[in-house]
């Protein structure tokens, strides 16, 4: 998939949303490898943590990263079997359809990618009525693809993704925060989040 390269039908400006929290700006370099995303179609995703205080509405960055297809495949393929095949099966036994989405997306008379994260996709509960929320975007060199991404998920749906994961599993997660995300998100509120990679 990292030779592939989507048409414009496809293609969208980055949503101020997805840029990084630290800069304000889009994701320049993949996480792992420090490759320029920004250049040469690479193929690449982005992950978002967002906590929102009820009292105020006033919702906060807990973690967000960037890493380039090659890297992630690799990385994925270090998880246990046993939580390579739940990640795998989640989507579908919530009868999620990424090749549906993609051709809902496509079928719209623009892109735009809050109609596609203003819901969470498995509950399809609101972002005004959560504490917290995932958010994945999937992007080609400085554009967003719409393919079944973006979406975001709620706490309660990754909760549950999470149950049962390996120990193994687990301790990659922490690993990975450490290994490959900045400082500034290095704390309790990022331990045992999950993270898609």
């Amino acid at each position: 998939m990292e030779n592939i390269t989507f048409n414009d039908n496809f293609l969208t400006s980055i949503p101020p949303l997805f840029n990084s929290s630290l800069t304000n700006e889009p994701h320049e370099t993949c996480c792992v490898c420090e490759q320029n995303l920004l250049e040469n179609n690479t193929l690449y995703s982005v992950e978002k943590a967002i906590g929102i205080d009820q009292n105020t509405q006033k919702q906060t960055t807990v973690f967000d990263y960037a890493i380039c297809f090659k890297c992630s495949d690799v990385l994925r393929s270090s998880l246990s079997k046993s939580s390579q095949e739940k990640f795998m099966n989640f989507f579908s036994d919530k009868g999620v359809s990424f090749e549906k989405r993609a051709m809902d997306m496509l079928n719209n008379s623009e892109l735009r990618p809050e109609e596609w994260i203003d819901k969470c996709m498995i509950t399809n509960k609101n972002v005004t009525e959560l504490d917290s929320y995932q958010l994945y975007g999937f992007f080609q060199g400085n554009k967003m693809v719409f393919n079944g991404f973006p979406f975001m998920l709620s706490e309660t749906v990754l909760e549950e993704l999470s149950e049962g994961l390996s120990e193994e599993t687990k301790g990659f997660f922490d690993d990975f925060v450490e290994l490959y995300l900045p400082v500034d998100f290095h704390g309790a509120l990022i331990k045992r989040k999950l993270i898609f990679i």
